[in-house]
């Protein structure tokens, strides 16, 4: 059972099993107090959700068939997306400390994008780019641990830290609205985002869905390709395409977790615009019916000493499995490392 505190961002978790070495950040994050009451794993009032439109049909997953074309190769030639991508290994960096296996993990994430060579560097990325080059072995010869996230030097036995944004759970009120419900999730969470600043709208799911914000409903999905989930996030916030929130394709599992730890850092809620096959397999008992879903979920917090990143889904209370009563819950932890792994290789995610 993880204890949460709706002032502080760093919650104290039991031992863990095994003794495993925990993480120990100090974020400083206080969420203020006018943020809405943390609620672990469970849905929010019923009753404050958005009802759902006439005919939509919420058992039906057609929602989550492929929402675009699939990227080409790894290229950050975007000035923006290079800069998200930078800024993540950084927050990854901060994390490990001096762990060379995440130096080398750095390194090659820098290498298969580009970046490694011409690109203006933060400190600690420019170091460990240089520290597995002066080893004598490239990025591509180094073998990194296979660890969620870096453990650091706390002694053995130690607790872990859990670090939690007040995200609150929003179904979606159509097939394919997981993209609104999860702009509504991440904009509830951030004080004073309570209207648009281009005209005033409340939050609501309808509204994000429009050609203002994510073109939800002219193109029948948040289209990952044209950025929509990044432009209307920024719309929303400061009235321009341009803004705090920016996108990274096809991250890798260091990314991911570096811009989880942005996100908690900054206390602004990030997303991942998921893939789930009949290969990857499924999280968070999605049917399992042999399809291929693309669906976006709000991220609102992580373990440093499993590794465990928690996510909020708009799909839950849309499924229920008749043969084994299996429901989608409304908050679910995976493992962080894997979840890049395994479901973030075709679309990417927004911090």
């Amino acid at each position: 059972m993880r204890l949460t505190s709706t002032r502080s961002a760093l919650v104290a978790r039991r031992p863990l099993a095994g003794g495993l070495a925990a993480l120990a950040l100090t974020v400083g994050l206080v969420v203020p107090a006018a943020a809405p009451a943390l609620a672990d794993e469970t849905s929010s009032d019923p009753a404050q959700q958005e009802a759902p439109l006439p005919g939509a049909d919420a058992q039906d997953p057609s929602f989550a068939e492929p929402n675009d074309p699939a990227p080409g190769g790894l290229d950050t030639q975007d000035p923006v997306e290079s800069a998200a991508t930078v800024e993540a290994l950084s927050a990854y960096l901060d994390a490990a400390g001096q762990d060379p296996g995440a130096q080398a993990l750095v390194a090659q994430d820098l290498a298969a994008r580009g970046l490694d060579s011409g690109t203006e560097l933060p400190g600690n990325v420019g170091t460990a780019l240089a520290s597995v080059g002066a080893a004598g072995t490239g990025p591509a010869a180094v073998a990194a641990p296979p660890r969620s996230w870096p453990v650091g030097t706390a002694p053995a036995g130690a607790p872990g830290l859990v670090t939690q944004l007040p995200v609150v759970h929003r179904a979606q009120v159509t097939n394919y609205y997981c993209g609104a419900a999860a702009a509504a999730q991440a904009l509830l969470a951030i004080p004073g985002a309570e209207r648009s600043v281009i005209d005033g709208q409340a939050i609501s799911q309808r509204v994000l869905a429009t050609d203002r914000y994510l073109m939800t409903d002219r193109n029948g999905k948040t289209s990952w390709a044209q950025r929509r989930l990044t432009i209307g996030m920024n719309r929303w916030l400061t009235g321009s395409d341009t803004g705090p929130y920016r996108w990274v394709d096809r991250p890798s599992p260091a990314i991911f977790l570096g811009a989880v730890h942005s996100s908690m850092n900054t206390a602004r809620p990030m997303f991942v615009d998921a893939e789930e096959t009949p290969a990857s397999g499924r999280y968070n008992n999605h049917p399992d019916n042999g399809r291929v879903y693309s669906h976006i979920m709000t991220v609102r917090g992580w373990d440093s000493g499993t590794g465990e990143v928690q996510f909020v889904d708009p799909w839950s209370m849309a499924y229920f499995d008749p043969s084994g009563g299996t429901r989608i819950l409304p908050m679910f932890w995976y493992d962080g490392h894997n979840f890049a792994a395994k479901f973030l290789g075709v679309f990417g995610i927004v911090y």
